[in-house]
């Protein structure tokens, strides 16, 4: 009987990360194509003071049933320092995984509060119901969300970013095209919009195959 031997994910990973394989740059080959392997626990808790009604043990529980759409999930894609404070924010629609990604020059939350409210104040209201957000402090003035466009900020627990896994998922995919030693300075608007593009023109298993942009035209009807 021939035996056959089995590699286990484990010393993949393990190989893909150790210096002899970086240097080769192999990350680039997986999924969330990382360059450091990342442990196993969310981020540091913020600062910033939730009131108890804003909190995603508060959100509606239809939102977590994916059956209606206008329910955002947001984050920052952060990258190297040495090339200054620009950022993305990344949004995703959780019912039809549609994305959207939003240039920043700063993490200012006037700013990127600001970016936010002009991209989905472009969608029918029945579009931008809520929107949920770790504690971050670009976050903090997201009552400008509800005054503008009429959406409601929901936000996790501390260093619980799984708890808005779908956008924690779509940025690990973003990181393909999107690396943290990237110069954003070197980013054309028509490369973002491709990038967008090849987010949601991609059919999605979750969707039975449809791509987020048919699944999001279905869901308005």
């Amino acid at each position: 009987m021939v035996q056959v031997s089995t590699t286990s994910p484990v010393a993949i990973y393990q190989f893909v990360y150790s210096p002899e394989a970086r240097a080769l740059e192999l990350h680039r080959h997986l999924l969330r194509a990382r360059r450091l392997r990342r442990q196993r626990f969310g981020r540091k808790p913020r600062s910033l003071k939730i009131p108890p009604e804003r909190t995603i043990a508060q959100r509606p529980a239809e939102i977590g049933e994916r059956q209606a759409i206008g329910h955002w999930e947001a984050d920052l894609l952060i990258f190297r320092r040495a090339h200054g404070q620009a950022n993305l924010t990344s949004l995703m629609e959780r019912t039809s995984r549609l994305v959207r990604l939003v240039p920043n020059h700063d993490r200012r939350s006037a700013r990127v509060i600001g970016a936010i409210g002009e991209v989905l104040a472009e969608l029918p209201p029945a579009a931008r119901q809520t929107i949920t957000f770790d504690r971050g402090s670009e976050f903090l003035g997201y009552q400008q969300l509800a005054k503008g466009c009429g959406i409601d900020s929901y936000f996790c627990d501390p260093h619980s970013p799984w708890q808005k896994g779908s956008i924690e998922n779509t940025n690990g995919r973003l990181r393909r095209f999107l690396p943290g030693e990237l110069d954003l300075a070197t980013l054309t608007p028509a490369h973002l919009h491709e990038i967008e593009r090849q987010m949601n023109d991609t059919p999605r298993k979750c969707l039975g195959f449809r791509t987020p942009h048919e699944a999001f035209a279905a869901a308005l009807g």
